[in-house]
């Protein structure tokens, strides 16, 4: 096998209406908001932990409203660095008013950070995944459910949860999510206070049945 071949846990982010974004704000704004993602990030790398398990770093790659991200290897540790890194990212670009949605794959990749080469299955699948949902927030794939079961099985990861997603076509998919709530401050109001307001359609009416969704998964998180 080459050297360049391994199994991963891989992760694609899509930052919605981000045609809209480059004409209300000022690129400056902009990168900006991905400087302060990456920084949240940083810190969660140096600080904090899941469960007793210290985290790994792991690859971000940013093209413009696309985020690529994944861990160094196939292992248990690469799984949850990856997971925390996507929590960090999702909070920080809502934070910052920048609605996002993404999944979480694994499998074989063909990486070589040299050349910038990156191809494989789970990267085509994740933007599939991503693409199929209706609402703000980030899914996790079956395979990630078949290759860490016990993981996603243990209630001690709060960064992790199960939700019915909604889907495009009126559809929903029961499956593990990111808590990206985790961490946040406890208010409900704080977070619809974030300039995704549909009836104020700052991003356009399109966006109002995702926001929505995500006000009912936030709703449902709250609750528990």
């Amino acid at each position: 096998m080459s050297s360049y071949i391994s199994k991963r846990t891989v992760a694609f982010i899509d930052v919605l209406a981000f045609k809209y974004i480059l004409n209300k704000f000022q690129l400056s704004i902009i990168g900006k908001a991905y400087t302060s993602a990456i920084d949240n990030v940083l810190r969660a790398f140096k600080d904090d932990m899941i469960g007793n398990r210290k985290l790994e770093t792991c690859s971000i790659n940013i093209f413009s409203d696309s985020i690529i991200i994944y861990s160094n290897d196939g292992s248990e540790a690469g799984f949850l660095s990856v997971v925390k890194c996507v929590q960090r990212i999702i909070q920080s670009l809502i934070l910052s008013q920048f609605p996002a949605r993404g999944a979480i794959t694994f499998g074989e990749m063909y990486i070589d950070e040299n050349r910038k080469i990156h191809a494989g299955i789970p990267l085509v699948e994740t933007y599939k995944l991503e693409q199929e949902q209706e609402w703000i927030g980030v899914v996790i794939d079956k395979s990630l459910q078949d290759q860490f079961k016990v993981l996603l099985d243990i209630t001690a990861l709060p960064k992790i949860g199960q939700y019915s997603v909604p889907l495009k076509e009126e559809n929903i998919r029961d499956s593990y999510v990111i808590n990206w709530l985790q961490g946040l401050a406890d208010d409900t109001n704080y977070i619809k206070s974030l300039n995704l307001l549909p009836t104020k359609e700052v991003f356009g009416k399109e966006m109002k049945c995702k926001y929505m969704n995500t006000i009912k998964f936030i709703e449902y998180i709250k609750s528990l």
